[in-house]
């Protein structure tokens, strides 16, 4: 199953001298952690030098340009013509195979015209389907997908899309893993003049407050909603960084860059290899009191720095930390259109806080919209404490067996109820 990471590159973005340079870093740094990339980028520098050119006046209501049939045409010269080319050549000639896709491409980008009860905003549109397909089949042949902000109705029109919306319309179309929007400015600010005004994080209550106060601007808002969007629908974190911030580890483990979009106050993210001898020191702390249920030294303890690269790079790790210390963790391997769960493990000190049972709802909630049906994982079936928090968490044994020397249990739950459990039985197979 890839991983997937969206990345948003603003236009003023593209200005900067920098900007293509660390986007090109970025993408490096995100192939490298198995990432499937896909870029969605915006154009209003450009097309504002093209109507300034041709002495042509346009208009922004609450974030969106009101536009005209002959404003759309400038939008398509501008984007088409010269933003995305000059994108993708960069991109490619760094050794990052990138392709440009719009709207008019395979149906890539499907909308309609944005309604409003009180404004006309003319040739703009709203995405409501994303071609899922063409994406996945570029991705899965290497390719970078270059996203133009323009879509195309039923009747072959061509739309002006707000680039921030099409970003996390892709997003969740994808089930990407992570979104992330590079703009020209460091975050969202209580006051845009104030550089010690930055706020680190942002949720569904802190943003209603900022709007309320009248301390959010109409383009900010966008992205801010675009990827409260995608939070909300994928519980995942999302990131907006200055356009002269390379991706490192510091960007996803501080809050010392840009600001972070969140769910509620949920703070799970996906491990990076930086992570690991946190992982390694977590799961010695946190295995032991299982040893004395098995003769053999348990699987976890033996591990290294290597296996959990490993698992890094080639399944979803997900990890909970308070300020620098990871305080739980788990792991999630999805094939054949099934799912398991192991290397659960909770901090000592952080242990009948109900952190077990957050990240098994944020890796269940995570797999069904990857289209898994059913999610499974072993447990020692003679540790009734193990027993019974699975079984609160609406997991059932499916058998017991002693292949390994010791009683374990197969659980598994059913993510769709409706859904029979037929399948269920690839996990005594697998197991």
């Amino acid at each position: 199953m890839n991983k997937i990471a969206v990345i948003k590159f603003g236009g003023h973005s593209f200005k900067e001298e920098e900007g293509l340079k660390n986007l090109i870093k970025s993408i490096k740094f995100l192939r490298k952690m198995k990432y499937k990339v896909i870029i969605c980028h915006g154009g209003t520098p450009s097309v504002e030098e093209k109507l300034k050119k041709e002495n042509i006046d346009s208009k922004f209501i609450n974030g969106f340009r009101v536009t005209t049939e002959e404003i759309m045409n400038v939008v398509k010269e501008s984007i088409l013509g010269n933003e995305v080319l000059e994108i993708t050549k960069k991109i490619s000639i760094n050794g990052l195979p990138a392709i440009a896709i719009n709207g008019n491409d395979a149906l890539a980008i499907k909308c309609k015209k944005k309604s409003s009860q009180d404004t006309d905003y003319g040739f703009v549109g709203d995405i409501y389907d994303v071609n899922v397909d063409l994406l996945n089949t570029l991705i899965n042949n290497d390719y970078i997908p270059v996203i133009s902000p323009i879509g195309i109705d039923d009747a072959g029109n061509n739309y002006n899309i707000n680039s921030d919306h099409l970003a996390s319309k892709v997003a969740i179309k994808m089930s990407a893993d992570i979104i992330i929007m590079i703009t020209n400015v460091n975050g969202v600010y209580e006051d845009i003049n104030d550089e010690t005004s930055r706020i680190p994080l942002i949720n569904n209550e802190i943003y209603q407050k900022l709007l309320d106060e009248n301390k959010i601007l109409p383009t900010m808002a966008t992205k801010i909603e675009g990827l409260l969007e995608y939070v909300n629908e994928t519980h995942n974190i999302a990131y907006i960084i200055h356009t002269n911030q390379e991706l490192n580890y510091e960007v996803f483990q501080t809050n010392n860059y840009g600001t972070k979009i969140i769910y509620n106050n949920e703070m799970i993210r996906l491990a990076w290899k930086e992570d690991i001898e946190n992982i390694l020191k977590l799961i010695k702390i946190s295995f032991p009191k299982y040893q004395k249920y098995i003769d053999y030294k348990i699987a976890p303890l033996t591990e290294e720095y290597d296996d959990v690269l490993i698992d890094i790079l080639n399944k979803q790790v997900f990890l909970i930390y308070d300020d620098n210390t990871l305080i739980a963790h788990a792991r999630l391997k999805i094939e054949n259109e099934k799912a398991r769960i192991s290397r659960v493990c909770i901090h000592p000190n952080y242990q009948n806080k109900g952190l077990g049972s957050k990240i098994l709802k944020h890796i269940e909630h995570y797999a069904s919209l990857k289209g898994i049906n059913i999610i499974g994982l072993t447990t020692l079936e003679n540790a009734e404490y193990l027993k019974k928090f699975y079984q609160k968490n609406g997991y059932h044994t499916l058998v017991t067996n002693d292949s390994r020397g010791y009683t374990r249990a197969i659980m598994i739950k059913n993510l769709k109820p409706k859904d029979n459990l037929v399948d269920s039985y690839w996990y005594i197979q697998r197991w």
